[in-house]
């Protein structure tokens, strides 16, 4: 192997490992963001067939990274007219009042996917992050998202019960009260590739407190079960 090959082993190397920030210990163990994973690759395929059958797009969507993150790091992700989705989690028999997980989908996705309820012809859109939707366009993003929502109850299925509601749509998640900017989250990436031509993203934030009451709840099922 030259130095070429050498070059070339370090880069992949580089690429496999994200930085450990010491400063900020994780807050979730290594069985908690598996667990997290396990959900998410259920969620995806769960989502494929969906988007697939509903609106006759070929896409096949998968995990791409299930990471303990910051806040910030979400909302740094994320362009001025972007819309994210607040969505409200309803754990049965649990009184505590939940902070919203939150979803984005890029524009593109979600464009096609409105050509598609219109009847629009086997061709892709491609939109740049940060478009602004019109008024008809965000009602039909209110659908495309309340499918990408009821889905996240099935991808959790196996470990728990729990049902997610679309709460509002935010224009600017950095002034959501409910979390603070350094806060621990749990950011969930999903690749969406549309029919081989473009690349989409869907990109989930857990907030640390929610992930906290959801294994708190899947831990004591586990106790009940031994």
């Amino acid at each position: 192997s030259g130095p070429a090959e050498e070059k070339k082993k370090t880069e992949t190397e580089q690429v496999k490992y994200s930085k450990y920030d010491f400063y900020s210990p994780r807050k979730f163990t290594k069985d908690k963001m598996k667990i997290l994973s396990s959900v998410f690759e259920n969620y995806a395929r769960i989502i494929t067939s969906q988007v697939n059958g509903v609106f006759r797009v070929m896409t096949d969507i998968t995990v791409m990274e299930v990471q303990e993150r910051r806040y910030y790091e979400y909302v740094n992700s994320l362009n001025e007219n972007d819309m994210v989705t607040l969505v409200e989690t309803i754990i049965p028999d649990h009184a505590k009042n939940l902070v919203p997980l939150m979803m984005y989908v890029t524009p593109g996705m979600v464009i096609t996917l409105i050509e598609r309820m219109l009847g629009g012809g086997e061709e892709v859109v491609k939109v740049k992050d940060g478009y602004r939707y019109s008024d008809v366009e965000t009602a039909l993003y209110r659908r495309i998202l309340s499918y990408l929502i009821q889905a996240l109850k099935d991808g959790f299925a196996n470990y728990i019960s729990i049902d997610f509601k679309a709460q509002r749509i935010e224009d600017n998640p950095s002034m959501m009260q409910d979390v603070g900017l350094d806060e621990t989250v749990a950011i969930i990436l999903l690749n969406v590739d549309i029919m081989g031509l473009a690349v989409e993203r869907i990109r989930i934030c857990i907030p640390g407190t929610l992930l906290e009451s959801i294994f708190q709840v899947i831990d004591s099922r586990k106790h009940i079960a031994k």
